[in-house]
């Protein structure tokens, strides 16, 4: 009986230790991160509301690397590791009494900071960021390990009236990050309520744009391009407007921005191509001078080629030429992925498409565009206009890419004329088409028919 005791007992022994240890490692994957060693979000979270009761400012700190992908990419997703590692290790060399780090997810950490003014808090933060960068990625070689800091203050006193919950305080900072994200210049952003408000309306935009295009809400307006040899019309861009059910205006950089973002851009896209189809249907039914529409198009077209079809049954719907329809695509399309582009590009010339590159001048330009994208037309952006016509280095850049664009036999267009002087610049250096306020301002196609074709 004793022995039968001593078994039962030894057996339960052995049987509570097994629970206590899983029950350890059970709380290891709760509260730490695995790779780190540092705290996770649930213990962050678990522990903020106490930490918050301190009568002390704090700072709540986001931080995430820029390229990150890019790191594990190139040097391997070991040394990735190794610096999501280092960073642990600094951030928690620099962690006082009373306050916390943790990481969040990926390449994201966290930190709840005192806080004893923004100029010693940033100092603070560039410290860390100094101490992260002595991370070498690859031997003998240099690599700047660039991070982006959101910031959420939580004074002491505020939050007397009203503690902020985990997740509103987390919040906050996660929109000051993405403010800056990939910014390397300005790096650190403070949540204040102008992002705020920026977040805010972002959500609006997106709860209410489905319903906005089905109720028929964008409209379109059209600003007119003329030759600059004898000032004839020579064709029309496409702009969108969004009237509100309450008659708010919404211009394109409120909107447009988040579109791109959620992808909603391509049924707006869509729907302005149709609209232009439309009106220039309208036009040769009525017997007027048809002039061709330019309509902007978004990269996510590039790389799903049943858009294509779906182009072609617009133009073929309204029985019209498709060359009096141009395809707008933006620089940076275009140079994303230059063997895609130039396919689709190609495939679209053959049904009969117009192809403009706007914005050119805008980014990096790369003349390997120019070389081997088959485009009827250069659009020089606003800003490289304006800046680059302001020095005679400048004047000969413009000058030498509409001499190379002539010799391409590719027609320029500078957008964003304004005064007497830019004009006259582009006459002397035989500039083909010019657009803007110059001119005329974009407007609704109804005033477009009667001020500019007169009809």
């Amino acid at each position: 009986m004793i022995c039968i005791i001593l078994l039962f007992l030894i057996l339960f022994l052995y049987i509570y230790s097994l629970l206590k240890k899983e029950h350890v490692t059970l709380q290891v994957l709760a509260y730490k991160d695995v790779l780190t060693g540092a705290d996770n979000r649930n213990r962050f979270v678990t522990e903020l509301p106490a930490l918050l009761q301190a009568p002390v400012d704090y700072a709540l700190v986001l931080m995430n690397v820029c390229g990150f992908k890019f790191v594990n990419e190139f040097f391997g997703f070991e040394r990735g590791n190794e610096l999501l590692i280092h960073i642990a290790g600094v951030l928690n060399g620099n962690i006082g009494e009373g306050e916390r780090f943790y990481r969040d997810n990926a390449d994201r950490f966290g930190m709840l900071i005192h806080f004893d003014g923004r100029e010693a808090l940033t100092s603070r933060i560039r410290k860390i960021h100094q101490e992260i960068n002595r991370y070498a990625a690859a031997p003998n070689q240099e690599y700047r390990i660039n991070c982006n800091f959101g910031i959420h203050i939580m004074r002491a006193e505020e939050r007397t009236r009203q503690c902020p919950s985990p997740d509103v305080a987390i919040n906050g900072a996660l929109l000051a990050l993405n403010s800056v994200n990939g910014n390397a210049s300005n790096p650190i952003a403070f949540y204040d309520e102008a992002i705020h408000e920026k977040a805010r309306k972002k959500v609006e935009i997106a709860s209410q744009m489905h319903a906005a295009l089905a109720n028929r809400e964008f409209h379109m307006y059209l600003q007119p391009k003329y030759y600059l040899n004898d000032k004839t019309l020579h064709s029309a861009e496409a702009l969108v407007r969004w009237y509100g059910a309450d008659g708010t205006i919404h211009y394109p950089d409120e909107f447009i921005p988040v579109f791109e973002e959620n992808g909603f851009i391509t049924e707006l896209d869509m729907y302005m191509l149709e609209e232009a189809c439309k009106k220039v249907a309208d036009w040769t039914r009525k017997g007027f001078e048809v002039r061709p529409v330019s309509v902007n198009q978004s990269r996510i077209f590039f790389y799903d080629e049943t858009y294509l079809d779906k182009f072609h049954q617009i133009v073929d719907r309204y029985r019209i030429d498709p060359s009096m329809i141009i395809l707008e695509v933006t620089e940076s399309v275009a140079m994303s992925n230059l063997t895609q582009v130039k396919m689709v590009i190609d495939k679209l010339h053959a049904m009969g498409f117009s192809i403009s590159m706007d914005d050119f001048g805008s980014g990096y330009s790369s003349l390997n565009t120019l070389k081997d994208l088959d485009i009827a037309e250069l659009k020089l952006d606003k800003e490289f206009l304006s800046e680059q016509s302001t020095s005679r280095r400048g004047r000969m850049i413009i000058e030498s890419v509409i001499h190379l664009a002539r010799a391409l036999s590719i027609t320029t267009v500078a957008e964003g004329i304004e005064d007497q002087a830019q004009l006259e610049f582009l006459e002397s250096i035989h500039c083909d088409i010019g657009q803007g306020y110059y001119f005329a301002k974009p407007m609704p196609v109804e005033e477009f028919e009667r001020t500019i074709l007169h009809v």
